[in-house]
């Protein structure tokens, strides 16, 4: 995938979410607790991009290889944010970026209200 599908897939998948959010009620920028799943085909790729989120205020929260393969290795994720489009799409656009560095797959995002 290109940058621009990356952005555009996420984009998406980001409305989806926020709006399935909102028609429930949710007060979408009041920040809260937002986990995120990252797939690597290796433990070294995944390591590496931990290392570089949690230099960017990211929890890490769990990190396994449990996953099927190919990407097999697993990083969750978590900081605390609002999910107004525009909040979390900034934040799931720098956690692909981060992804895309480590050949690793971002794999979406979740938060309790």
């Amino acid at each position: 995938m290109t940058d621009g599908d990356d952005h555009d897939a996420e984009l998406d998948g980001d409305r989806k979410t926020v709006a399935a959010l909102a028609a429930q009620g949710d007060l979408l920028t009041k920040p809260r607790l937002v986990d995120h799943w990252i797939y690597f085909e290796t433990a070294k790729a995944r390591d590496r991009f931990v290392d570089e989120v949690a230099t960017l205020g990211f929890t890490i929260t769990d990190t396994h290889g449990e996953a099927m393969p190919p990407n097999r290795f697993c990083a969750k994720v978590s900081s605390v944010t609002p999910v107004d489009l525009e909040s979390i799409h900034g934040v799931v656009m720098s956690l692909v970026g981060a992804a895309n560095r480590h050949a690793g797959e971002y794999d979406g995002w979740e938060s309790p209200w």
